[in-house]
């Protein structure tokens, strides 16, 4: 009798356990099921962003689904500065949303991108007063965010502090100063941010040399980068994609079909291909005339004809090349007398 009386006690406490576990469980079979849902929700605010519909945004953002691996990932599809900025001030709506290194980082390169100086400054000064947690800015961090953004006068400043700090500054540090110096024709000063990098022992590496070529060609000194780049094995400086596309690029452009002939040969020895973006530059020299060392090359790059359509990454960076300057480069030693002799009047004499 007394047992039942609490039996509806109990039929309760049951059905609250099973919500507890319910709500508590995931509600994803696997994880692969979990990623695809999380895709789709960045594919949901990346049209959000793109349409001029203010409200469509909201929405998406009330779900459970949304994290900072989805933030970051919404933040790098964003179409403009403004929707982006947008789309950081929404979440500053959504209850329990928590910005990390990467939602902050990859908002921070959005901000570079579009050249947005003043809103990216707010950015990391809020990071630098904590409003983020605990997410922390590196001097690497702002040498590249103000680097892309073209903002000498901050890089300058950011890398004297940092030299404060730290005794030698690592191989990229330095590709960032000289690349800017480079990208904006202060050519003497580029000269020596190169000197200054061979005075402190600091070792060049292939993205150094990529600076070096590109600005070369950007002059119109094709001969004087094919010169570096032919010099680059005796050094034991690996060549890259990237380094061989810009080569191709102008050399294709002063019709100097001889010399890309003997690029493409050197790629092939290389055991490298050409990327999609070199397609076009192929193209241009086969119908110049040189179909029988470019066919081979664009029969292996274009899709079987019954293939109706076909997607592909971007060329826009040389996998080599990013992982040098994810690792920062910090090895140590010393380079020889010869070798900085000759990094340094190659340089000099090619500007």
């Amino acid at each position: 009798m007394i047992f039942g009386r609490f039996s509806p006690f109990k039929n309760l406490f049951s059905l609250l356990n099973q919500q507890v576990r319910s709500f508590a469980r995931d509600p994803f079979p696997n994880k692969l099921t979990h990623y695809l849902h999380r895709a789709k929700l960045i594919d949901s605010i990346r049209l959000a962003l793109r349409s001029n519909s203010p409200n469509s945004l909201n929405p998406l953002l009330q779900t459970r689904l949304l994290d900072s691996f989805v933030v970051a990932n919404a933040f790098r599809s964003a179409p403009s500065a403004d929707s982006a900025i947008s789309f950081f001030e929404n979440l500053k709506q959504v209850p329990n949303f928590a910005h990390s290194q990467n939602t902050i980082f990859a908002f921070a390169t959005v901000l570079t991108k579009f050249k947005r100086k003043e809103e990216l400054k707010a950015l990391i000064s809020d990071a630098k007063d904590g409003k983020f947690n605990n997410v922390k800015v590196s001097f690497m961090n702002l040498l590249f965010w103000y680097s892309t953004a073209g903002d000498l006068q901050e890089v300058l400043e950011t890398w004297e502090e940092y030299r404060n700090e730290e005794n030698r500054l690592s191989t990229e540090a330095h590709n960032i100063l000289m690349g800017l110096y480079a990208q904006k024709g202060m050519n003497f000063e580029a000269v020596e941010a190169f000197r200054g990098m061979i005075d402190q022992g600091v070792i060049p590496n292939s993205r150094t040399y990529t600076i070096l070529i590109e600005h070369l060609v950007r002059l119109g000194k094709s001969d004087a980068a094919m010169e570096v780049f032919t010099v680059l094995p005796s050094m034991r400086i690996k060549r890259t994609l990237k380094q061989f596309l810009i080569l191709v690029e102008g050399f294709v452009g002063g019709e100097r079909f001889d010399v890309v002939k003997s690029l493409l040969k050197e790629m092939r020895e290389d055991g490298k291909l050409p990327g999609r973006a070199m397609r076009i530059y192929l193209q241009r020299m086969k119908e110049a005339g040189f179909a029988g060392e470019t066919d081979e090359f664009l029969v292996e790059m274009l899709p079987d004809g019954r293939i109706k359509s076909v997607g592909s990454c971007e060329d826009s960076s040389d996998e080599d090349e990013q992982k040098e300057k994810i690792a920062e480069n910090h090895r140590c030693g010393v380079l020889s007398e010869q070798r900085v002799t000759r990094h340094l009047n190659t340089l000099s004499m090619a500007w």
